[in-house]
């Protein structure tokens, strides 16, 4: 595969990574389309989602910290778990989204 050739599926995986439908799809039918040929396919494309996965870690980066600091807390405190989701309280947002993952 050539350079630029990967440079515009790694464009094509960019914007369509936040549709909900499947971007290895549009990988798919864009290397057929435009007659694309690739010996190592497989590992292209787990190089383009590791490019995406580290691309949505640093764009919700802050949310994830805060996230994962709140679910240290839930961890050292598991009595609050119930209380939690009872209240209607905005101020424990964030641990229920931990408890809504879990």
């Amino acid at each position: 595969m050539e350079l630029w050739e990967a440079f515009l599926l790694g464009i094509i995986q960019g914007i369509t990574e936040f549709l909900p439908i499947s971007s290895s799809g549009h990988l798919v039918l864009m290397q057929s389309l435009l007659g694309f040929q690739s010996a190592d396919g497989i590992t292209f494309e787990i190089v383009v989602h590791f490019g995406s996965l580290v691309s949505i870690l640093i764009v919700y980066r802050l949310d994830l910290r805060v996230l994962i600091k709140e679910a240290f807390i839930l961890v050292k405190h598991p009595q609050k778990m119930f209380s939690i989701m009872a209240s209607n309280d905005t101020q424990h947002d964030s641990q229920r989204w931990v408890l809504y993952i879990i």
